[in-house]
């Protein structure tokens, strides 16, 4: 029995991040979690530069929504 107060799932996107040489493809909900997903999966490949990352303006980060 459908009551009405079932919430949706939200929609998973799929975008493509690049910053410097660097490009990965992550599914996120938004722009902002697919930058935050990408922070994260850097600083993990890269630890040696996490500090850099997490210091790195928004803007320096190409986040296109893939189709």
């Amino acid at each position: 029995m459908n009551t009405g107060n079932q919430q949706s799932e939200p929609s998973k996107r799929m975008f493509h991040v690049q910053v410097g040489h660097h490009q990965m493809t992550v599914e996120a909900e938004s722009r902002a979690e697919a930058l935050s997903i990408a922070r994260r999966k850097l600083g993990a490949d890269l630890p040696r530069l996490w500090d850099m990352i997490y210091d790195m303006q928004d803007t320096d980060f190409d986040i296109r929504q893939t189709e």
